[in-house]
């Protein structure tokens, strides 16, 4: 059974403009460092600033349940208002077998979108999808990872803005364009 999830956040941009929030948010593997269900990530394939492949792996939640993984295709779109839209849908590749300790789960759409706001200094994004979680999953543990995982959004404003407003290596680290730190 598929779970769907949305939630929204307001991001401080400290001038930097909507296109670093969307690097930092394509940066797949910064995303272990503001997202609490993700134990890893890495990107497989990127083609900027067009798509990228991220394989993520994700607590269930409980130790009754194995880690999810995932392997996402996602596409980056620019909007005439200056919107930002990031697609995402899970995908197959020969390179990145499904690991027989994890279970594959299924994103069968979703992503981002990163709006301009009356500040021309803060961004709106959404983040929403439809997730089968695969396997067995009762329904509490579905619905308590749910409504987690729009949750990660506050902890990826307060990660952007920290390293927005610092500026320098940690910044370019955030957007994925620098060593993490």
């Amino acid at each position: 059974p598929c779970k769907c999830f949305k939630g929204y956040v307001k991001v401080k941009t400290f001038g930097h403009g909507r296109r670093a929030v969307t690097e930092a948010l394509k940066a797949h593997g910064n995303r272990v460092n503001w997202d609490d269900l993700c134990v890893s990530a890495r990107v497989v394939q990127e083609y900027p600033p067009w798509y990228s492949v991220g394989h993520f792996r994700f607590s269930s939640g409980t130790r009754l349940i194995s880690t999810r993984e995932m392997l996402v295709l996602c596409h980056l779109f620019f909007e005439e208002d200056g919107s930002l839209v990031m697609t995402c849908k899970s995908t197959q590749l020969d390179s990145v077998p499904e690991d027989p300790d994890c279970v594959r789960c299924t994103l069968h759409f979703g992503g981002y979108s990163v709006r301009p706001t009356e500040d021309p200094d803060v961004v709106l994004i959404m983040y929403s999808g439809c997730v089968d979680g695969g396997g067995w999953v009762p329904t509490w543990v579905q619905d308590l990872v749910a409504w987690r995982q729009p949750l990660a959004l506050g902890k990826f404003r307060a990660h952007f803005e920290e390293a927005a407003q610092e500026g320098g290596t940690h910044f370019e680290a955030v957007r994925g364009a620098g060593p993490a730190r």
